[in-house]
């Protein structure tokens, strides 16, 4: 696409169904034109935007501002974003409304425009950015080759600078064979063992882990954001975790671990985050014995969760009697279908108990409880414990 005028309007059909910014800049970087409600936007993106890429589409990820995309059209440069990976604080948008010098009206403006920005996932956002670059330029992008390209680019950049840093702070790292016997745990299911392995072993033995933050409590978080993600991109995957349930985990304690003020907080996040993997990789190998009947079933339930309202939604998506499906589930998984559901709600209800903002009254629409208390009596029934109680205790 080298007409500018079409380029414009593609550009506007995408912020008006995306409503996500989206800026054009000529060679000389001069801003032609900017999808955004925030004025002066093509001035923000040039100061703190570098235009300049060993490669496009290109994505910069900015802790302060968000995710953002850049493509080259021709003698044309968009920048797509920011994207949000998680929710900004009241704090951090004055904190920007600071640098930017903008008045109080201009940062209620911003902070509306920060929380109505759409949530993206790392992947999610890469995957949208590939689309627009095969739409613009027909350029096919291959994920693994992006990030071989992305990786190297990195290494030839840093190399100097990290190879200095291990020589001056003798920063030689040692967990590479705990890793990978914690992993093989992992991918196995066996959260007995990982446990055991956590307090016989990780608890008692001393590593040189390199230096990955300016504080201690800035290092133990890069730790457990890496570890989460080599987990969940890497073991739960292939022990048969379900993708998306496995980049949902990943957010969540990546978003979690951010809200931790003190390093045992992360200690104790980090085996919860790794038993957690474990506990669902077990019942992802469990499922694989099943029939193919009580496997749909299971599989319908974890997908959608949050859509359905009675029972007869997964009899008819499996395409069964209920007797028949009844009979088997039961026979097989140990428990009847209903109390299946409600287990498998119930314990997403803990999670965002612990580790979401979201009311209690949210959380039972959101599972689709009839009311809060018919809500408040099954978690208590379940668990002796009342929503409520469990987040003070817990959150």
């Amino acid at each position: 696409m080298n007409n500018l005028n079409d380029l414009i309007y593609f550009c506007e059909q995408f912020y008006s169904s995306h409503y996500l910014p989206i800026a054009i800049f000529y060679n000389n970087k001069s801003n032609i034109h900017s999808f955004c409600p925030i004025k002066n936007w093509g001035d923000f993106i040039r100061q703190n935007i570098n235009l300049d890429s060993p490669f496009y589409p290109y994505i910069y990820n900015s802790q302060k501002y968000g995710i953002f995309g850049l493509i080259k059209v021709c003698d044309y440069y968009l920048v797509i974003g920011p994207a949000r990976a998680q929710k900004k604080s009241d704090n951090s948008i004055k904190i920007i409304a600071r640098e930017l010098n903008l008045s109080n009206e201009e940062f209620i403006q911003l902070k509306e425009f920060f929380y109505a920005l759409p949530n993206y996932t790392y992947n999610h956002f890469f995957n949208l950015l590939s689309f627009l670059e095969f739409s613009l330029n027909k350029n096919k992008i291959d994920i693994k080759n992006y990030y071989l390209l992305n990786q190297n680019f990195s290494k030839f950049v840093e190399y100097n600078k990290v190879n200095n840093h291990i020589k001056d702070n003798n920063n030689y790292h040692g967990t590479y064979y705990f890793e990978k016997i914690m992993l093989e745990y992992i991918k196995n299911g066996d959260s007995i063992k990982l446990n055991d392995f956590f307090n016989k072993v990780i608890k008692k033995q001393k590593f040189n882990e390199g230096k990955v933050g300016n504080n201690e409590l800035r290092q133990a978080k890069n730790i457990l954001l890496a570890m989460i993600a080599l987990v969940g991109k890497t073991s739960a995957i292939d022990g048969g975790m379900d993708i998306e349930e496995s980049y949902n985990l990943i957010d969540l304690y990546s978003i979690e671990c951010e809200r931790c003020i003190n390093i045992k907080q992360v200690k104790d996040l980090q085996l919860n985050a790794l038993l957690d993997f474990t506990s669902r990789i077990g019942d992802s190998k469990k499922i694989l014995k099943y029939s193919n009947d009580v496997k749909n079933a299971i599989y319908y339930i974890k997908n959608n969760l949050y859509k359905i309202k009675e029972i007869m939604e997964i009899v008819s998506y499996v395409n069964v009697s209920k007797t028949k499906l009844s009979n088997d589930f039961k026979k097989q998984v140990g428990k009847t279908l209903n109390e299946y559901l409600n287990d498998e709600k119930l314990n997403e209800a803990k999670l965002l108990l612990k580790y979401s903002d979201e009311s209690i009254v949210n959380i039972s629409l959101f599972l689709n409880y009839s009311s809060q208390s018919y809500f408040n009596n099954k978690f208590k029934n379940k668990f002796n414990i009342t929503p409520n109680d469990f987040r003070k205790k817990y959150k």
